[in-house]
Parts: C-alpha cells; structure tokens; sequence
C-alpha cells in the first residue's frame, strides 16, 4: 500500500475583516483523510499566491508570513 502525505496552504476568501484581511488556513491530507486548522494568519488577498501558497512581497509582513508557514510545513 502506498502512503500519501500533502499540506495545502489557502485563503478563506469569503471571512474577510474589516480591515479587509483574510485568515490562511492549511489542509493536511494522508492517505485520503483531510485536516484542516487556521494558521491564525490574516493576509491581504490580492498578496496571495494560490500556485506557491504564499504571500507575494518582500515587506517585512510579507517575509514573517512566508516564515511562519514554513515552520509549519
């Protein structure tokens, strides 16, 4: 039997906050069984990167992001 692992990093479009932010959530999946959690991450979502799962920028919120999401991966 061959064992899958993914880890999926995506916006939830549709929760924005008044500052017009929106939360990164990640969806882990093995074997066919998905979890999902909030990374209790905000992010603008025109900076956001579907493709990379990621936040496009070099500005110092831009990099904390992308660090944080990288420990959790």
């Amino acid at each position: 039997m061959r064992s899958t692992f993914k880890i999926l990093f995506y916006v939830k479009r549709n929760a924005i906050k008044k500052d017009g932010t929106v939360p990164i959530f990640c969806r882990i999946t093995i074997n066919g069984t998905i979890a999902h959690f909030s990374c209790r991450l905000f992010v603008n979502p025109m900076q956001w990167d579907v493709k990379n799962g990621q936040v496009i920028g070099n500005d110092s919120t831009s990099r904390r992001i992308n660090t944080e999401l990288n420990k959790i991966r």
